[in-house]
């Protein structure tokens, strides 16, 4: 049984209370355990996170996800529709970017006729807030006030990318 456990910090950025089905959808499958959890908005800041409903053991399991419910490099560069582009993305920007676009590849299936066996999983990750501030979001006037800074050319390098 290949699973993959995950902490309650591992997780509590990746759930959304408007996609509670997520859970539901892990339930299904062989293997999955799901412990005392619930999605719930952050009472810490901006977004949700899953929530201890019980008092726990230090070391006691809260979910245990089976293998091929993950989003992988390999099912990247191994999906027959895409795998090949994705391939080259990940030679050419790296394996993260190949895995950004096996998920965003994903989210356009959910939004389209045909659906995601990932859907209730790929639904529940975050989009961006309005708050979010990384210089991949930023306006060209934004950059600019980095100039003359070391920090300015690494900024135009990650938005060249």
């Amino acid at each position: 049984m290949a699973c993959i456990a995950l902490s309650l910090l591992q997780l509590g950025a990746l759930m959304a209370p408007r996609h509670p089905t997520v859970l539901e959808w892990v339930r299904q499958m062989p293997d999955a355990e799901i412990g005392p959890i619930r999605i719930s908005d952050s009472s810490c800041g901006e977004g949700s996170g899953l929530y201890l409903t019980e008092a726990v053991s230090e070391g006691a399991l809260l979910l245990a996800v089976p293998m091929r419910a993950a989003l992988t490099l390999e099912g990247a560069v191994g999906n027959a529709r895409i795998g090949d582009g994705l391939e080259a993305c990940r030679c050419s920007d790296g394996d993260r970017a190949a895995l950004a676009g096996l998920i965003a590849y994903e989210r356009l299936l959910c939004e389209g006729a045909s659906k995601s066996w990932y859907q209730p999983y790929v639904l529940s990750l975050p989009e961006r807030s309005q708050g979010d501030t990384h210089v991949l979001h930023w306006s060209m006037e934004e950059v600019e006030l980095l100039a003359g800074t070391s920090a300015h050319s690494e900024c135009l390098k990650l938005r060249a990318r």
